[in-house]
């Protein structure tokens, strides 16, 4: 197996996680957890309101909140996470949460839904990003540079994702991001941006 602090490839050293157009600074999580639909008309407010509120996921169609049909799944996943786990939803309401608070709710539910909310915290919030070294969302473009990496000889064959990632690749894909991160000296939130442009040339 060959090591991965050799490998390389070409990123803007200048790249800023404070210039990512996202939503109002909030010092909460739950509401860049709420900001689940890119529908314009979005009932951002109500939802926001509903998971404060630990209330079950809602039919989206009775309630009206104007959320995509390809955002149902997504949205009832996040739903029952915020219901259904009180630690996470504990988090998730908890003003200025810790690194450590991050870190913890990221194992609550490592899918992208619930982990790129907190790439879009710690992107308003930067003087955590450096000391984040939890789970980071694995969308399709760092899918594809994972399974880059296995075809370089970096990660088992047996690893290679054929269809979403599970929580042996997201565990696998932390560790690779945490080393590069400390080789390279960038933050985790760096490099798993770097991972999403590379995959996006795959």
């Amino acid at each position: 197996m060959k090591q991965l602090s050799d490998f390389t490839w070409v990123f803007d050293a200048n790249d800023s996680e404070e210039s990512y157009p996202f939503q109002d600074v909030s010092n909460y999580l739950m509401p860049y957890i709420a900001d689940m639909s890119k529908c314009r008309t979005f009932k951002y407010d109500r939802v926001l309101e509903m998971l404060e509120n630990r209330d079950p996921a809602p039919n989206v169609n009775e309630e009206k909140l104007n959320i995509r049909p390809t955002e149902t799944k997504v949205f009832k996943r996040i739903f029952d996470t915020i219901s259904g786990n009180n630690n996470a939803h504990r988090i998730a309401m908890k003003e200025n949460p810790t690194v450590q608070d991050l870190e913890e709710f990221a194992l609550s539910s490592p899918f992208y839904s619930l982990l790129y909310p907190i790439k879009k915290y710690l992107y308003h919030h930067s003087n955590l990003s450096r000391e984040y070294f939890g789970y980071l969302p694995m969308g399709s473009p760092v899918v594809k540079f994972f399974n880059k990496l296995i075809d370089e000889g970096y990660i088992q064959e047996n690893f290679r994702i054929k269809g979403s990632a599970g929580r042996k690749h997201q565990v696998i894909i932390q560790r690779i991001t945490n080393n590069l991160a400390r080789v390279w000296g960038m933050s985790t939130v760096a490099v798993n941006d770097e991972m999403c442009k590379i995959g996006t040339t795959l």
